[in-house]
C-alpha cells in the first residue's frame, strides 16, 4: 500500500509544481497561466507593474517563469514592464496586440527559445536590454513610430540574420546588436541621427552599410570586428570617424571619405583590408599616424589640394597621392588582379578540355562548358571581389577535373568492353582456325584492327565504341558463316558449297539472307 502511495505522490509531484496560476500584475492588469498548455495570459487594460531582479520585486510566476512556453497579451494591457520574462527560457511563442506600446527593459532578455517575434505598428519604446540573449531569434520587424533602440537591446542575438531599421528611430544605442555574428543584412534610412559606440560590432557576417545622410558622425568601435564587411557608404553630411570605427574590417578594399569629414581619430581603420582610400575635403582632415595600418596603398584627393595632402601628415605617409583626375578606373589591388590572371588561366584550360571532348562526349562537355560561362561571367564582372574569383576559379577547377575524371571512367568502361570483345573474337577464331580458314581469315582481320584501337593511347570512346561494334559485328559474320557452311554438308562431311565465294560474301559483310540465297543456288547447281 505505502508503494501505490507513493508511486500516486510521484506522478503528482508535477502537476503540484506546475499548477494553474492567476493574479494581478497591475493596476488593471491581470495574469492567468494554464499549466497544461504552458501558456500565460495577460489581461486588462493600460501598464504592467514593474518588476526587477531583487527578491522583493520579482514577477509572481518567477518560481514557474521557466515552464511558460507561450505568452498572450489581450488588446488592452499596454505594456510588459522590466524584467517580466527574464529567463524564460522555454517561452517560444508571444502574441502582441495593436494598440500595445512599450516593451520594457530587459523584459525578454535570455529567451533563448523565441526563434521570431512580430512587433505591433503601435509599438513606440523597446527598453535596453529587451532582446538581449535571445539566440534562437531569427526574423523581428521594427515598427514605423519606434523612435530608439536601446542599449545592449539585441545584443548577442546570435541568429538574427537581417534587421530593416526605420527613420523614426533617431538612436541606436551602445552595444545594440552587438554580436549578431549571423546578420547580414542591415538597412538604415534617412532620419536616424546616432549610431552608439559598438552598435553593430563583432556583425561579422554583414557584407555591406550605408550610412544614411542624417548621421553626423561614426563612433567608437560601431562596425569594428566586420569582418566580412566590403562595402561601406558614408554619410554626406558626416564630420567625424571615431577611435576603432572600422577596426579589423578586414574585407574592406576602398573607402571614400566625404567632404564634410573633420576628423579620423586613432585607429579607425587599424587592421582594415583597405587598397583605396579617395579623400574628398579640399582641407586635409585631422587624422593620426595609427588611423590606418597601411601607408602602401593608392590615396586619391581633389586636385586642388594635391599638395597640401604631401605635405600635411599623416597623409603625406602615403607612397602614392595621386589627383582624383588621375584615378583610372583600373586601379586594382595586386591581388586580385591575381586572382582575375588566375581565373583566366583556369578558364583558357577548361576551354581548350571542352573543345577537345565536346564531338565525342557531348554530355561531359556541356556540364564543363556551363561551369566556363558562369566563370567567364565573373571573369566580366567590373566589381567582382577577390572572394567572389578565388571561389569561381575552384569552381571551375573541380568541374574540369570532373570532367577529366568522368571522361577517363567512360573510356575506361569502353576500353574494357572492347577488351572484352577482343577475346571473346579471339577464342573463336583459335576454335575455327584450322577447319574454316578463310572465315578465320577475316574474322583475324577485325580482331588486329581492334586491337590496334585497344592499344591506341589516345583512343576516344567513339573510336572504341566504333571498333567494338565493327568486331562484334565480324564475330557474330564469322559465326554466322560457319552455320551455313555446318548446314550445307553431307552425310559424309563433304562441303556442297563454294566456300569461297561464301568467304567472299563475309568478307564483305553480306548479310545471313543474301548469304543463305547465294548458298541456295550454288546447291541448285
Amino acid at each position: 500500500m505505502k508503494k501505490v502511495l507513493l508511486f500516486i505522490v510521484l506522478l503528482m509531484l508535477p502537476l503540484l509544481a506546475h499548477a494553474d496560476d492567476s493574479g494581478s500584475c497591475g493596476d488593471n492588469v491581470t495574469y492567468t497561466y494554464k499549466s497544461s498548455t504552458r501558456t500565460m495570459t495577460i489581461s486588462g487594460s493600460g501598464p504592467m507593474k514593474g518588476y526587477g531582479v531583487a527578491s522583493f520585486n520579482l514577477p509572481p510566476w518567477n518560481s514557474y517563469m521557466k515552464d511558460i512556453r507561450k505568452l498572450v497579451i489581450e488588446s488592452g494591457v499596454t505594456t510588459i514592464s522590466n524584467w517580466s520574462f527574464y529567463d524564460a527560457t522555454s517561452l517560444m511563442s508571444v502574441t502582441l496586440p495593436e494598440g500595445f506600446s512599450s516593451i520594457g527593459g530587459a523584459a525578454f532578455m535570455k529567451c533563448s527559445a523565441i526563434t521570431k517575434m512580430t512587433l505591433p505598428s503601435t509599438l513606440t519604446i523597446i527598453g535596453e536590454n529587451a532582446f538581449m540573449g535571445c539566440s534562437s531569434m531569427k526574423t523581428i520587424n521594427i515598427p514605423d513610430g519606434l523612435t530608439e533602440i536601446g542599449k545592449e537591446t539585441f545584443y548577442a542575438c546570435s541568429n538574427l540574420t537581417s534587421i530593416d531599421i526605420p527613420g523614426s528611430v533617431k538612436t541606436i544605442g551602445n552595444d545594440a546588436f552587438y554580436l549578431c555574428t549571423k546578420m547580414t543584412s542591415v538597412t538604415l534610412h534617412e532620419g536616424l541621427e546616432l549610431i552608439e559606440e559598438r552598435a553593430f560590432m563583432s556583425c561579422e557576417s554583414l557584407s555591406s552599410i550605408v550610412i544614411p545622410n542624417s548621421v553626423t558622425s561614426i563612433e567608437q568601435n560601431t562596425f569594428a570586428f566586420c569582418k566580412a564587411l566590403e562595402s561601406v557608404t558614408l554619410s554626406d553630411n558626416l564630420m567625424a570617424i571615431c577611435k576603432d570605427a572600422f577596426l579589423w574590417c578586414s574585407a574592406l578594399q576602398e573607402i571614400v571619405i566625404p567632404a564634410t569629414v573633420e576628423v579620423i581619430y586613432s585607429e579607425a581603420f587599424k587592421n582594415s583590408g583597405l587598397k583605396k582610400i579617395k579623400v574628398l575635403a579640399i582641407e586635409p582632415p585631422t587624422a593620426y599616424d595609427d588611423t590606418f595600418s597601411n601607408y602602401n596603398i593608392a590615396l586619391y584627393v581633389p586636385d586642388e589640394s594635391l599638395s597640401k595632402y604631401q605635405t600635411t601628415e599623416p597623409w603625406n605617409k602615403f607612397t602614392s597621392v595621386k589627383k582624383q583626375s588621375e584615378e583610372e578606373q583600373t586601379d586594382i589591388d595586386p591581388a586580385l588582379q591575381e586572382s582575375n590572371d588566375a581565373l583566366k588561366n583556369s578558364i583558357s584550360d577548361a576551354t581548350t578540355y571542352y573543345n577537345s571532348i565536346k564531338d565525342n562526349y557531348p554530355e561531359i562537355a556541356a556540364a564543363l562548358k556551363a561551369a566556363i560561362d558562369a566563370a567567364q561571367a565573373v571573369a566580366d564582372k567590373a566589381d567582382a571581389t577577390k572572394t567572389e574569383v578565388d571561389n569561381t576559379k575552384t569552381s571551375l577547377d573541380t568541374a574540369l577535373q570532373t570532367a577529366k575524371d568522368t571522361e577517363a571512367t567512360a573510356d575506361k568502361q569502353s576500353n574494357d568492353a572492347l577488351k572484352n570483345s577482343i577475346s571473346d573474337a579471339t577464342t573463336y577464331y583459335n576454335s575455327i582456325k584450322d577447319n574454316y580458314p578463310e572465315i578465320a581469315a577475316a574474322l583475324k582481320a577485325a580482331i588486329d584492327a581492334a586491337q590496334a584501337v585497344a592499344d591506341k593511347a589516345d583512343a576516344t570512346k567513339t573510336e572504341m565504341d566504333n571498333a567494338k561494334t565493327s568486331l562484334d559485328t565480324a564475330l557474330q559474320t564469322a559465326k554466322d558463316a560457319k552455320t551455313t557452311i555446318y548446314l550445307k554438308c553431307d552425310a559424309n562431311g563433304d562441303n556442297k558449297v563454294n566456300v569461297a565465294d561464301i568467304v567472299k560474301m563475309v568478307n564483305e559483310r553480306k548479310s545471313q539472307a543474301e548469304i543463305n540465297k547465294v548458298v541456295e543456288i550454288i546447291m541448285s547447281e
